[in-house]
């Protein structure tokens, strides 16, 4: 389950993208979120899957849980076990420009040893290849 209480949420530039933003996602359920550009979506994702406050530094209020965890107090790899976001925008969940590189931020996202991710990017490179 994802339950956010009163969630507030401005930029370090000041600009106030969520304001007393309550929602509750329980176990099973999948959940879309749409509106206009700018209406706080992608905001409202980063806070569920702990971009917000682990990655971005602006301000937050309020409290948001992930299996009745305070996501503020996991760390980011272990809210990336409970849950899972897609964003609108496939590229903006890149963080590198090759399929062996991406493999293995996943991987080391997750506290996996060199050894293993060097053998899980092997296997997949050459999978890939086939």
């Amino acid at each position: 389950m994802i339950l956010l209480k009163d969630i507030s949420y401005e930029w370090e530039d000041g600009e106030v993208a969520l304001k007393n933003i309550n929602l509750e996602i329980k176990k099973g359920e999948f959940v879309l979120i749409s509106g206009k550009s700018g209406s706080g979506k992608s905001t409202i994702g980063s806070v569920m899957n702990g971009l917000i406050p682990h990655y971005y530094k602006g301000r937050m209020q309020g409290e948001a849980f992930a299996s009745g965890k305070d996501i503020s107090k996991l760390l980011l790899h272990e809210v990336g076990h409970i849950v899972g976001t897609v964003f609108q925008d496939p590229r903006s969940q890149f963080f590198t420009t090759t399929t062996d590189e991406e493999i293995a931020f996943g991987l080391q996202t997750i506290c996996k040893s060199r050894d293993e991710i060097k053998q899980r990017v092997e296997v997949l490179c050459l999978l890939e290849r086939k």
